[in-house]
């Protein structure tokens, strides 16, 4: 009986593992998903914030 224990809690603890990792790189993914590179000045920011991105002076490097 005291084998079928350690089976069994090693099982969880590997369950849990592979969860864990799968909630990492699906949060990675979501994130890549919602986010916009500005061509401009490189940084990343959400969709729904598109219309109102200003690129910061220091990050562009035109003179105008």
């Amino acid at each position: 009986m005291p084998d079928h224990l350690g089976t069994i809690y090693l099982t969880i603890m590997f369950l849990n593992f592979l969860y864990m990792v799968f909630l990492l790189y699906g949060g990675i993914w979501y994130t890549n998903q919602q986010t916009v590179q500005c061509p401009r000045c490189g940084v990343k920011y959400p969709k729904y914030h598109v219309g109102n991105h200003e690129c910061h002076p220091s990050l562009v490097g035109d003179d105008d």
